[in-house]
Formats: C-alpha cells, structure tokens, sequence
C-alpha cells in the first residue's frame, strides 16, 4: 500500500482556493468624519468670539494650519516607519535569485524520471531529476538542508484525475560515497496499488517521462537537536520517513563536519511488511538485557524461526539499514515482522522497543523528557489507526488525533515518558 499523508482533488479547469486561504472581506458603510449635529455645535457661541455664529477668516487659516502641520509630521512618521519594515523586505527580494524563487516555489515543477528499480514484486525506487538540469546544484543544496531537519514529503500530481498525492523522498544513500549521491535528484520507494490512481499512474509511466512534482518549505516532523532516543514504527513504505530521521539524527551532523555526530544519540527501528520478499535478507537485533520481562517468552518465540532462518541475499533497503548499523555501531537497531511468517509489532514487541529506552545499555542521564525520547508511527492509515489510534480532520486540516490502541497501553504499562508521532 502506498504511504501518503494527504490527498486533495483538484479542480479539472480551475483552481479552487483552500479553506484556509479564502479571502473574507466586509465591507461597511463610510461615515463623515463628524456629525452634522457635533459641526454645527462645535461652532455654537460659548466657543466663538463672533457672536453671530460667524468665524472670522484668521480663526480658519489659524484651524487649518495647525491640522495641515500636524497632518504632515504624521505622514513623514508613517512614511518613515513604513520605509523600515520594507527595507528587509527588498533587500531579501535583492538577494533571492531566480533560481532560488523557483526553488521555494510552493507551485509544481516538471521533473523527468530518470530511473525505476524494482525492489519487491510490488514496490520501485524511483529517481527523479529536474527537466531544467541548471537547477540541479540549488536543489541539492535546498534538499540537504530538509534531509538534515527532519521528516519531509514531496507531492505528486496525476495529471488526467487532477489527484495529488504525498510520498517521501529517500535520503540521500549511506552505500554510496558522496560523489554519487550528488546531482542526483529523489528518490521514491513507490509500491504499486491496484486501487491507487497515483501510484498506478507512476508505475505506468516510462523512463524519460515528466512528473509534476511540488515540495513543501519546511519539514514536517522537524528532528530537534534535543532528542536523544527515537523509536520509530514502520509499516510497508513507511520505511522511508525512518531512514529520513536516521539521517537527521546522525548523517546530518556528519555532513557539517561533526566527527562523532551524536554518539549519546539511540534509534531503533520495527519494519513490518506483508511478505518476506519486501524486506529480503533482513535479520532482527536482538533485545540488549531484556529477556526476564513478563512478555518477552510470547515476544521472542514468534521471532525465533526468523532469527534462524539463513540469510538471504539483501534486498535494496535492508542494504540501506545495514550500511546505517555499520557505520553506527549500537547506535541504530532494527526488527522485521513479516505477515506471511506470523511475526507482527503487537502491543509486547512495542513494550520490548520501550524497554530499550530504560536499559543498562541507554545513557540513564538522558531520555528523561518527551523532548528527548520520540516515537514516530509511519505506514497506512489502517497500519497506524491499528497501533496507535486513526488521525483526525477538523476545519480541513489533518490532526494527530487522541493515542490509543496498543501503543497507548504500552507506555502507560512502561511508565515512559514518550513524545508520539503519527506521521
């Protein structure tokens, strides 16, 4: 099943504005400066020197200068305060180049598909470049800035249903050495759903063809400099938003210069998918210190075929996740259920991945705040309603919605305190 965050349908022949958007404007009726009643009693006798109600020529000139001279000290402060708050303002629109208000450019970009690799039977990797190749350096730059921030998603567009879909781009690969992961574009694990119009749109479409792609400014679930331990819940595809946090929590600082980028710094992965030939090769870590708990007999008995099973060849992200263990020893651990072999993240897998949080091996001097410890939920909707409650709409935007479900019981039964995220 394909992993997205948002759909929207889009009007065949105009653009429709969002809700959020819409431009409400009241109009009221103008009004005199002053009454008619207050002009003529302003004028009355107790304030005129002319008792005839008649005001000389001296007493307007003196009236009308002194509002003209203040009328103009006003002007010249607004004109100046004015000038202030717009001085910042130009000079950004100075600097800002016009490859760089393309880039920050909320509408959608042609980009060409330059690769499509099968890993499974029913997922790709595919690569996308920008049709303008003048661009490609300013997208690298801006794209390695969001893979160092956090979890980000670029959207598609299916052109004929007018459908807009979200998918995640991979980071950048730990296998290859920086020289190849240069100019080098996105890179989208798609599976391909019968029932899905973008995905089946995707997979149709032959190598050299244009995909109308728009990417957001900031990302979505920033990684603060603050989190020291992450669990991360990956359903299906939903793998890929787990290897953008890994890169944010470690390859990030690597990439500015850091030679031990975060060593305090812990992430552990449970991937689950319905068939062994999506995640091929893929061997679990086993649980530091944590076989005395009271579910670890019903945890662990489920995994013992898997832990024993030969390894096979590995398949493309399985490939991916070992690179990230090698170059972060202890630092980063995985677990692969699988469907077909009667594996699946139930409420005492999830109460095992927390115990990690409190293990000898885990730095007791941090995770004591939900700012450090974070646990991301990423995958289908019925993946993540499944663990942790379904996310919410109200007033048309998307909501975390209440925790509940197994993940709920989990750290309640742990007493951990856990920022969650249903990504």
């Amino acid at each position: 099943m394909v992993h997205s965050r948002a759909t929207c349908l889009l009007a065949r022949h105009q653009t429709r504005p969002t809700p959020c958007l819409r431009n409400v404007t009241q109009r009221f009726p103008l009004k005199p400066c002053f009454k008619s009643s207050q002009s003529n009693n302003s004028l009355d006798s107790s304030h005129n020197p002319h008792p005839s109600g008649q005001v000389g020529p001296v007493d307007i000139g003196t009236y009308q200068k002194k509002h003209q001279k203040n009328g103009s000290t006003r002007n010249k402060l607004v004109a100046i305060g004015l000038g202030l708050l717009a001085a910042p303002v130009a000079w950004y629109a100075y600097q800002t180049t016009e490859q760089d208000r393309r880039l920050h450019s909320l509408g959608f970009v042609k980009y060409s598909l330059v690769a499509k690799e099968p890993v499974s039977k029913s997922a790709s990797i595919f690569q996308l470049v920008p049709k303008d190749d003048k661009y490609l350096t300013e997208i690298d730059k801006t794209f390695s800035d969001l893979f160092k921030s956090g979890i980000w998603s670029v959207e598609f567009k299916q052109p004929q249903l007018q459908i807009v879909r979200a998918y995640t781009p991979l980071p950048p690969s730990v296998a290859a050495d920086q020289e190849q992961n240069k100019n080098t574009g996105l890179r989208f694990l798609i599976r391909h759903d019968a029932r899905g119009e973008v995905s089946s749109y995707l997979h149709r479409l032959p190598l050299g063809a244009d995909i109308e792609v728009r990417r957001p400014s900031v990302s979505e679930y920033p990684i603060s400099k603050h989190v020291r331990q992450v669990i991360f819940l990956a359903g299906g595809t939903g793998i890929a938003p787990a290897l953008q946090v890994a890169h944010a929590l470690f390859e990030g600082a690597a990439e500015d210069g850091v030679d031990h980028p975060r060593k305090d710094c812990k992430l552990h992965i449970l991937w689950a998918n319905r068939t062994r030939d999506d995640c091929i090769g893929g061997v679990s870590d086993q649980a530091p210190g944590q076989q005395s708990k009271w579910y670890s007999f019903l945890y662990n008995s489920k995994k013992s075929k898997q832990q024993n099973s030969p390894i096979a060849q590995q398949g493309a992200m399985v490939q991916e996740l070992e690179s990230l263990k090698e170059r972060y020893p202890g630092q980063i651990t995985v677990e692969y259920f699988v469907d077909e072999e009667g594996t699946f993240i139930n409420e005492p897998a999830v109460c095992n991945a927390l115990s990690r949080l409190t293990s000898p091996g885990h730095d007791q001097s941090h995770g004591a705040s939900k700012a450090e410890r974070q646990l991301f939920i990423s995958g289908p909707d019925g993946f993540i309603s499944y663990l942790a409650g379904p996310k919410m709409w109200r007033n048309g935007v998307e909501e975390q919605g209440p925790l509940a479900n197994m993940v709920a019981r989990a750290i309640a039964k742990q007493a951990c305190p856990i920022a969650v995220w249903k990504v």
